[in-house]
């Protein structure tokens, strides 16, 4: 028997035993609305990075009213992160609450629905119809001064709960439990291991 049916057979049976589908885990696509900012709204909007002004070239393909930003990590010689030949083979958990936002949220979210691993604690923050992934504007009124953040960018555009993610096992610390300084979000985990 070659290696790698060996390492096949092992794959499946790590997909069997954890339900993780062994294919690669789910692109998020980066939308956005314009591809340029109208120049009359240029002198209200305040951002550290010019180039959201004008994504040119990087948006490409527009479709349902976004265009896809290509740019980051689908630039050309950009390296992709292949999957192992020898995956970790056991549960993994994720503590998550609504403390998780940007970056976490989308690792959580990636872990989630990839089925890669259980999501332990309370609802996320975050939003799973795209987070701005660092690109927003501050947009100044010019009379009365109000300040808004404007968000650029979306990860899908479709039709996702206006919501954090959901955990696959809630846990709900009590107040008594925080005095005490018991984790009970940790304490279920280890329980599970056993």
């Amino acid at each position: 028997m070659c290696a790698g049916t060996k390492a096949g057979q092992r794959g499946r049976r790590h997909r069997e035993q954890t339900g993780t589908t062994g294919r690669a885990v789910d692109q998020f696509r980066r939308l956005v609305r314009y591809k340029r900012v109208p120049d009359d709204l240029v002198p209200y909007l305040d951002t550290w990075d010019p180039s959201f002004k004008d994504w040119g070239s990087a948006a490409v393909e527009p479709s349902e009213g976004y265009y896809r930003l290509n740019k980051y990590d689908d630039e050309p010689g950009r390296e992709v992160i292949r999957a192992s030949a020898h995956p970790f083979t056991g549960k993994t958990y994720v503590l998550v609450n609504a403390a998780n936002s940007s970056a976490t949220f989308e690792f959580a979210q990636i872990m989630q629905q990839n089925k890669l691993g259980i999501l332990v604690g309370q609802p996320t923050g975050g939003n799973q119809r795209g987070i701005n992934g660092g690109a927003f504007f501050f947009l100044r009124l010019p009379n009365s001064k109000i300040e808004s953040i404007f968000l650029c960018l979306a990860s899908s555009a479709s039709r996702a709960p206006d919501a954090g993610l959901q955990p696959d096992i809630t846990v709900q610390p009590r107040a008594e439990d925080i005095a005490r300084g018991v984790d009970t979000e940790l304490d279920e985990i280890k329980r599970r291991l056993k």
